[in-house]
């Protein structure tokens, strides 16, 4: 357990750091292994839904300059979210997979969000391609490739998720990685 603990504050260092945690800004580091779906009506086909998170929530401040956390609307705290979903072939034949991202809206809002399209990959065998926020950008085209993405994602919020399609029953690893960097307080 004092191994997992150490292991994971060396990577939160490292991936943020040792002087934003030295600033009073946390930091949050999640693994999750995502299961598969089989869709109704369509035999051999197997779907992971990975759920993203990518961006800045912009801190509000109250009249005397503390953080409200969370908004009103938002449930989650101003601070930095990104997301990387892992894909790993464990089987000795590449697979063919597709790939897009969907974002999701408040029920409020009335409205869906936009659904990027499907993206044809090849992995091969024991192979494995990663899927982070700026690919989720360009899967959504809401960056062009003249465009530096980080600065969308420093002033915008996106979420939803990234949905993998495969076809037949050969098995398919996939990870979400999810880190935050929130803010505690205003320098």
């Amino acid at each position: 357990m004092r191994t997992l603990i150490l292991l994971i504050a060396v990577a939160v260092v490292a991936a943020f750091g040792s002087e934003a945690l030295a600033q009073g800004v946390g930091a949050s580091l999640d693994v999750q292994a995502i299961s598969p779906q089989s869709l109704v009506g369509v035999p051999s086909t197997e779907v992971f839904s990975a759920k993203f998170l990518c961006g800045t929530i912009t801190p509000v401040l109250s009249a005397s300059g503390a953080v409200i956390s969370p908004q009103l609307g938002n449930p989650l705290v101003p601070g930095t979210y990104l997301t990387a979903i892992n894909i790993h072939n464990p089987n000795f034949t590449p697979i063919t997979l597709r790939k897009k991202a969907v974002v999701t809206t408040p029920e409020r809002q009335q409205k869906p969000g936009e659904i990027g399209a499907l993206v044809t990959e090849v992995l091969n065998p024991d192979a494995g391609m990663e899927v982070d926020c700026v690919d989720i950008l360009q899967l959504l085209k809401l960056v062009s490739t003249s465009q530096d993405p980080w600065v969308y994602l420093n002033q915008n919020f996106i979420k939803g998720f990234v949905v993998i399609q495969t076809t037949g029953s050969t098995p398919l690893d996939v990870v979400g990685v999810y880190t935050l960097k929130n803010v505690e307080k205003i320098p």
